[in-house]
């Protein structure tokens, strides 16, 4: 099971990277070394605390949140996003990216509380934020030192915070990205996607843009003895999608190959599913902030 782990990672791993990434930034050392395990609530304070996760909630209509606050600024909509940072680094073959949230029009005041997800089902509620007067979510403990949390990732894994109200649970805000997309792009201009879905390597999101509205596309893969053909129309907007699965039962992996035909085209995207789907292929940095 993967586990966040806020600063140190390994000394002679981390510290390197992250010297290397942040130009000798000051780092957060707890007095010993410590993981988070994604199943369980945790703050971190003087020490780690736990507690229960809340329940998991739909997500929130936009026109609620309109009605949320009186103190909404201009009626403008809460919005959370991932924003990249300069600074990445290739350590011992893996890659760490930098990350930070962004929040924007929160209503002044009112509490949050951050909660990772994984494409598993596993979440892990982190920590509690306040509006301030400009709409931006800061940390209800205010720190000296600047504070980093990484994250292991597999390639097509995607990652979603989800900023959850103290004050009213109902109301949420989330974003999710890919830190380390499996994607090609055609001599056409036409992009693939695979998004990692199965805890064995076993299913996936195919997604595809940029074909013409309403376009027949067949889509073939194999893998071994294992194969599927599919054939699909492309929306008004241009755009594909489909679940690649495969048999759990016996399922080892391997390179598989996928083929989009199109009239115009044959495009060919080999990824690997299984067990080779799962290694680590680098870490999601997060600061905390």
């Amino acid at each position: 099971m993967k586990k966040w782990i806020f600063l140190l990672l390994a000394v002679s791993l981390f510290v390197y990277a992250a010297q290397t990434l942040y130009g000798l930034v000051p780092l957060l050392v707890p007095s010993t070394n410590f993981t988070l395990n994604r199943s369980t609530a945790i703050k971190y304070k003087k020490e780690i605390t736990s507690a229960p996760l809340e329940a998991k909630n739909e997500p929130v209509h936009e026109e609620e949140w309109k009605n949320y606050s009186s103190k909404a600024q201009a009626a403008q909509l809460p919005e959370l996003y991932c924003q990249k940072k300069r600074g990445e680094v290739n350590f011992q073959g893996k890659r760490f990216v930098r990350y930070r949230l962004r929040a924007d029009h929160f209503p002044e005041g009112n509490r949050f509380n951050l909660c990772v997800k994984w494409f598993n089902g596993e979440e892990a509620e982190t920590f509690d934020y306040i509006a301030n007067r400009k709409g931006h979510l800061v940390l209800s403990e205010k720190r000296e030192d600047p504070l980093y949390a990484l994250c292991p990732l597999k390639r097509g894994e995607r990652i979603q915070f989800v900023m959850r109200s103290r004050d009213d649970p109902k109301f949420f805000k989330e974003a999710s990205i890919v830190p380390f997309p499996m994607e090609m792009i055609s001599k056409s201009r036409v992009h693939l996607s695979l998004e990692l879905q199965g805890q064995w390597g076993e299913f996936f999101l195919l997604q595809g843009s940029g074909f013409i509205p309403n376009e027949k596309v067949e889509i073939y893969y194999e893998l071994a003895d294992y194969s599927r053909s599919y054939a699909l129309i492309a929306s008004e907007e241009g755009d594909i999608s489909l679940p690649v699965s495969f048999d759990k039962q016996g399922f080892e992996g391997g390179l598989c190959t996928l083929k989009c035909k199109r009239a115009s085209e044959e495009i060919y995207f080999p990824f690997h599913a299984g067990k080779e789907a799962l290694e680590i292929v680098g870490g999601f940095v997060l600061e905390i902030r």
